[in-house]
């Protein structure tokens, strides 16, 4: 409670009279040690105190570390969150899913050249199977806004082969706007989607930056038609229609769109481009 208050003073004082209380430093309070030192940017600390923990059960401490890397970069912690993740590699060099999760911090960060490294990395590594659908979603992404869009497509359609729609992750879509290609509304998402959605959505805008209309128009109405009941396919159908000056129908678009969004993100999204197609 006192972490979500913002007071991770108060709460490492509390889990240090604990410990003189006799709780054992290494029990159940020890992943909130971690998190609270992070939370107070003292990262090496953090580290140098559960480190020695992963001797043993290590599989399943890494899962509650990885768990507070998430938490604190849906808090808004990306610092913090970056440096949870860049301990877990450390530890494990082979882990896809750690480097994966840097890999998409750096993005949010504008560190493309180092966000591509982890990601390809990635790719050779022995669980890379498992991640190649989040992974190759990524790379497709941030290929787009490298202007690469021929590795950007190889990554995208690939992505449609793998992955089912069961399988939802925090991933970004590029949009077109403008004669050019624009980051995620917001650097830091929280919001899920499925990832063949996240795929097809930065498919439709590889194509508007393609000059290939027809196609984006096409995947826009597939995605609408697959998934009538959720915002995506919209969005991105008035994407197409606001680059081909049909202002009134990707109003109408959008407004669909507004209907099923239930995030806060894309509702908040969503509000900003209706409000400058009335501009």
């Amino acid at each position: 409670m006192l972490n979500s208050l913002g007071r991770p003073e108060d709460t490492l004082r509390v889990l240090e009279e604990a410990q003189d209380a006799g709780l054992p430093v290494d029990g159940d309070l020890a992943p909130l040690r971690y998190e609270t030192l992070h939370l107070l940017d003292r990262p090496d600390e953090a580290w140098a105190f559960i480190r020695p923990m992963l001797a043993t059960q290590t599989e399943q401490r890494l899962n509650v570390l990885a768990e507070i890397g998430i938490s604190l970069y849906a808090r808004g912690r990306v610092g913090a969150a970056q440096a949870v993740f860049e301990q877990l590699r450390s530890f494990a060099p082979d882990a896809a899913r750690f480097t994966n999760n840097l890999g998409f911090i750096l993005i949010g960060e504008g560190e493309l050249t180092e966000a591509e490294q982890c990601f390809l990395q990635a790719l050779e590594m022995p669980d890379s199977a498992e991640w190649r659908p989040l992974l190759l979603t990524n790379l497709g992404y941030l290929y787009l806004l490298q202007g690469n869009y021929t590795r950007a497509d190889e990554c995208l359609r690939e992505v449609a082969s793998l992955a089912t729609k069961e399988w939802e992750a925090i991933l970004r879509v590029a949009y077109w706007q403008d004669g050019q290609v624009i980051p995620d509304y917001t650097p830091h998402p929280t919001r899920s989607l499925p990832v063949p959605v996240a795929a097809n959505a930065n498919r439709v805008t590889l194509a508007l930056a393609q000059g290939q209309i027809e196609d984006a128009e096409a995947l826009a109405r597939q995605m609408v038609q697959e998934d009538p009941d959720t915002p995506w396919g919209y969005e991105m159908l008035g994407w197409v229609l606001r680059a081909t000056g049909e202002f009134d129908e990707a109003r109408q678009a959008w407004e669909q769109a507004l209907e099923r969004a239930e995030d806060p993100e894309e509702q908040e999204a969503l509000a900003c481009w209706l409000e400058a197609l009335s501009d």
